[in-house]
């Protein structure tokens, strides 16, 4: 899988209470041309958080209301892994292994280095888009990408629970040559019987 990625598909997030801060990264990735969007409070974060998004978080630890880890907390129970680089005016190491067996991506100790940082955000993202992609692969959506036009037609008439000798006269095509574009789909689908199968398809969205 290539980790190349285009700056303007994802998206920088922000979250930190120190307003000074949020204005000099997001004018400094900015013009190292990364989309950014700055955050103040968790609530707000949380509120606009887009889990299709790939990107990654700049999260700072000490925040009223909601501190760092317990946002890295709550993503987690929302089931997003989306890639967290912390940052720390007190970083201790209690604290910094802690955000690291929560699944943190890299920590910084504030003042941060730019060009460290700026690297940081490369890899963090190239993970994070990874993820993503992976996430899309093994969905019944992405499973649907993986068939053949004619798989496709296949796979259509058997969510109709159509019987063999029909689908055959719908798609001009034998009972033995449907029989093999049918294995093929269930095993693409990670399916065991057709059932399987037809739960699965019906969680693509339309």
């Amino acid at each position: 899988m290539s980790n190349s990625f285009a700056k303007e598909d994802c998206l920088i997030r922000i979250l930190d209470d120190d307003q000074e801060l949020l204005e000099a990264l997001e004018f400094a990735l900015t013009n190292k041309g990364w989309a950014c969007k700055c955050y103040s409070d968790a609530e707000t974060f949380f509120k606009e958080l887009d889990p299709q998004q790939p990107g990654c978080l700049l999260l700072d630890i000490q925040m009223p209301q909601m501190d760092g880890l317990e946002v890295q907390r709550k993503l987690e129970k929302l089931g997003n892994g989306l890639t967290i680089i912390f940052m720390s005016n007190y970083g201790t190491l209690d604290t910094a292994v802690k955000a690291f067996r929560g699944g943190a991506f890299d920590f910084f100790k504030k003042p941060i280095v730019p060009e460290e940082l700026f690297a940081a955000i490369e890899r963090g993202v190239s993970k994070d888009r990874a993820r993503l992609e992976a996430n899309f692969e093994s969905s019944p959506a992405g499973k649907l990408e993986k068939l053949t036009d004619r798989e496709k037609q296949v796979a259509g008439d058997l969510t109709q629970g159509l019987p063999s000798s029909l689908i055959s006269e719908h798609l001009g095509i034998s009972e033995r040559t449907l029989e093999r574009h049918r294995q093929n789909i269930l095993k693409k689908f990670d399916a065991l019987t057709l059932q399987e199968f037809r739960e699965e398809y019906g969680k693509i969205k339309k």
